[in-house]
Formats: structure tokens, C-alpha cells, sequence
């Protein structure tokens, strides 16, 4: 079976419209280090990795913040504003693809799982078969982030129904579960606790 070439272009859509209720501060604004937020750090990892555009969706407050700080991003990144969050994941992933200068492959990236190195999407976009997706995965659980082909761009552009899970969703499709040695792909970054445990160093 044909794999996704490692020339193939691609792009990324960062998902970061949620409320963070728990955290009480957008999420994407975090500090992955002392000079980065998580979104800075994200967004530096895929246009590393070779990605020709990345989408980000923010909600109004996350925008605001963005604006407020003055955050730097790489020039093929892209922020959309969500104004329906209440519609939830599967419409800020569509939003976001829509948005693409082009539709073509693409890996789909939560803010609150920062974790992500350049090897890792290497390995994810080479090894992910036509018409199917590939996972990060570590002991035999799905982690994040997960890379789309372009099959399964197109059907989520003509899906419809905005309150569709995306998981359900993918379950129609093939996957491709890539190994990595990291546990922390299988993290979410949600509460106030969980992000002093992981980033303690910078809190």
C-alpha cells in the first residue's frame, strides 16, 4: 500500500477554542518554558517539521489575549476566530479546515497536548496510508496528535452535522497507530494541578 510521501505538503489545525473552565486561563497561552506559550511552542514544532500552513482557532477571549500580548508566530500561521464554541470540537475542526489555502493532508493538534516533537510528526505523516489516519500511540494507547489524509479533509468539509464526534467519526476510516517512546502523548494538560506537575519548572 502507497504511503503519504515525505514531499507530500501538508498542513496543521491547532485547536484551541475551548473555554478552559478548569484552568481558568486559555490554555494556548501557557508557558511551555520561559520564552514560549504553548501555542508558540506548538506552532515552532510544525513549521520545523516542513508544515506549509498552520490554522489555529482561538475563541474571542483567546484572540484578545493573543492581541494583548503580543505573542510572535511563524508567518504561515493563520488564527481563525470561533464565535459558535457552544457547537463544539467538530465545528472548530471544520472551521479550521475550511480555512486551508488548499485542502490537502493535515494533522490535528489540541493545545492542551503540547507534547509533540519534530520526529514524531515525521513519523506520523510518512507513515500514514491513503485514505486512513495515523495516531501517536504509547503501550498500546491513542495519543496525540493524529494525521488526516486527505480523503478524510475532504469528508469532514462535507459533513454537515457540527455536533458530530470526532472520534466516532474517524471510526469509519482505517488507522495506522504509530509507536512512540514519549507517555506524555497520552496527557491532557486541563486543570491548574496538572500543568504545575508537568511544568513546575516555569510556574
Amino acid at each position: 500500500m502507497k504511503k503519504i510521501s515525505d514531499e507530500e505538503k501538508y498542513s496543521a489545525i491547532i485547536l484551541a477554542a475551548g473555554k478552559s473552565k478548569r484552568m481558568k486561563f486559555p490554555k494556548a497561552f501557557l508557558k511551555w518554558n520561559n520564552k514560549l506559550t504553548f501555542l508558540e511552542h506548538l506552532c515552532s514544532v510544525y513549521s520545523n517539521s516542513g508544515c506549509k500552513q498552520i490554522i489555529i482557532v482561538l475563541n474571542q477571549e483567546g484572540y484578545n489575549c493573543f492581541l494583548e500580548n503580543k505573542y510572535s508566530l511563524p508567518d504561515n500561521c493563520k488564527i481563525m476566530i470561533n464565535t459558535k464554541v457552544e457547537l463544539g470540537r467538530f465545528y472548530s475542526l471544520r472551521l479550521g479546515i475550511m480555512n486551508l489555502s488548499k485542502i490537502q493532508p493535515a494533522f490535528i493538534q489540541n493545545i492542551d497536548n503540547p507534547f509533540v516533537t519534530v520526529n514524531l510528526l515525521n513519523k506520523l505523516k510518512s507513515n500514514c496510508p491513503p485514505k486512513a489516519y495515523s495516531v501517536a500511540g504509547f503501550n498500546g494507547k491513542r495519543g496525540h496528535p493524529i494525521f488526516l489524509s486527505q480523503t478524510i479533509i475532504e469528508k469532514i468539509i462535507s459533513e454537515t452535522n457540527n455536533e458530530i464526534n470526532l472520534r466516532e467519526f474517524l471510526s469509519g476510516f482505517p488507522v495506522k497507530i504509530i509507536n512512540s517512546d514519549d507517555e506524555r502523548i497520552l496527557l491532557n494538560i486541563n486543570t491548574i494541578d496538572e500543568y504545575r506537575e508537568h511544568f513546575w519548572k516555569v510556574c
